[in-house]
């Protein structure tokens, strides 16, 4: 507050007033100008008013500014104000300092540089607040002790898409009924410790579709041991969680076929086995491994290896019932986890490989396409997704067995019989010499 008593310095308070008015006093806030002369309205004399008004060569634009702040005051303390300006701009009037003197015996206005530093600080320092807390790339939020929004910034508003302003909502109705009490909670912890930064993810209401799952972040601003607001940061989770989503998609899916991977079958086969099991209903396990990869490869490329692995995934996934799951475990070998009983494994072989076979005919593919299929079925809880493969895999592998020393058997018959036809002639021929 301005000093009203006794002054010494009067070149002090003419230069103080004087860059109030001429621009010298860029420094100082306009809006710590304005105070500070509201403050000089408001003491018993406007003795400053009388120095401001006789300075400079504009008094009317002086009169201006001052009449903003206080022009009926101004107007009944100093009457003779304007018109000892114009004297002092006439040159009709003694010096500003020697005509306020006169009338005044030189009041002490000591306080107003430092008063205007200080406020001119403050304010600055509020409006690199504001300016920050507005162009903040995130929401940001000030909540009162009461629960109330004081308000919000652009980010925040956008992001939640509501129609009317969210300042003097209540805070906790931004967030989905489903995670109030985490909010809750939340707000708990940062009342016991007003001192440090607690976070958790939300999820906050839209204000036209759905909620936004988003990380707050928030501190209580506290002055003289009371609570003035809450400070809180919300970040967008949304894309994150996309990207979250794609990565896990990209671990669970084999990029070549579109069917689950071995991760992506271990993490979703026990829910499968959980339903089947609620259903009263088996889960079988069949393996399948692609016959002759190795040929297609070295006679027509790794690409059409690739398309013959891509086309007895499509066949494979097509043969069984929705709900099934379908894996590629790695190169040539497929695995399917389904709700149908163990199936007869010849009539399996017969049919998978038809199926290839009419497949590859209507795509004119220039291979031949076949694979064999080895079955297991889930035997309760103290078996395995990984067990169930191993032993359908184990069953593959005993009926490839089984299929090459039939073949090699078959062979042998047939040389057997070859040779045995052969005979006769020869013995004629014998016979004949």
């Amino acid at each position: 507050m301005v000093n009203d008593r006794s002054y010494r310095d009067g070149i002090g308070s003419e230069q103080a007033c004087r860059a109030l008015l001429d621009g010298s006093g860029s420094r100082w806030h306009p809006e710590a100008v304005r105070l500070v002369l509201e403050e000089v309205a408001d003491t018993r004399s406007a003795r400053v008013a009388q120095v401001i008004w006789t300075l400079g060569p504009e008094p009317a634009t002086h009169a201006a500014r001052l009449g903003d702040v206080a022009p009926t005051h101004f107007g009944s303390v100093c009457p003779g104000a304007l018109a000892q300006a114009r004297q002092a701009k006439t040159g009709r009037a003694a010096t500003p300092t020697e005509a306020y003197d006169e009338a005044y015996e030189k009041p002490s206005y000591t306080g107003l540089h430092p008063r205007l530093d200080q406020l001119s600080e403050l304010l600055r320092s509020q409006k690199r607040f504001r300016t920050a807390f507005e162009q903040a790339p995130i929401g940001m939020l000030i909540v009162d002790p009461a629960g109330k929004v004081h308000s919000c910034n652009g980010a925040l508003e956008t992001l939640l898409g509501f129609e009317d302003p969210v300042a003097g909502m209540a805070a906790i109705d931004l967030v989905c009924s489903a995670d109030r009490g985490s909010a809750l909670r939340w707000v708990a912890s940062l009342r016991r410790r007003p001192d440090y930064v607690y976070s958790c993810d939300l999820r906050l209401v839209h204000g036209t579709s759905g909620n936004i799952p988003v990380h707050v972040a928030g501190s209580v601003v506290e002055e003289d041991d009371r609570s003035l607001f809450y400070l809180i940061h919300v970040v967008d989770l949304s894309e994150r969680q996309r990207m979250e989503l794609e990565l896990r998609r990209q671990a669970f899916i084999d990029p070549l076929t579109g069917l689950l991977n071995r991760r992506g079958l271990l993490a979703a086969g026990p829910e499968l086995i959980r339903r089947n099991q609620i259903q009263s209903q088996v889960t079988t396990g069949i393996f399948i491994d692609l016959d002759g990869l190795k040929a297609i490869n070295d006679t027509l490329g790794h690409e059409s290896g690739d398309q013959a692995i891509v086309d007895v995934a499509t066949v494979v996934a097509s043969a069984f019932p929705s709900g099934s799951l379908f894996a590629r475990l790695g190169g040539d070998e497929m695995y399917v986890l389904t709700s149908l009983p163990t199936p007869d494994p010849d009539a399996l072989n017969a049919a998978l490989r038809s199926s290839l076979a009419e497949h590859a005919a209507r795509k004119r593919r220039p291979y031949k396409l076949s694979a064999s299929a080895g079955t297991s079925t889930y035997r309760g809880v103290t078996d395995s997704i990984a067990n169930l493969i191993d032993r359908s895999d184990q069953d593959l592998y005993a009926r490839r067995r089984v299929e090459r020393d039939s073949a090699k058997n078959r062979s042998q018959a047939g040389s057997r019989d070859e040779t045995a036809l052969r005979k006769p002639a020869m013995s004629s021929r014998e016979t004949t010499r």
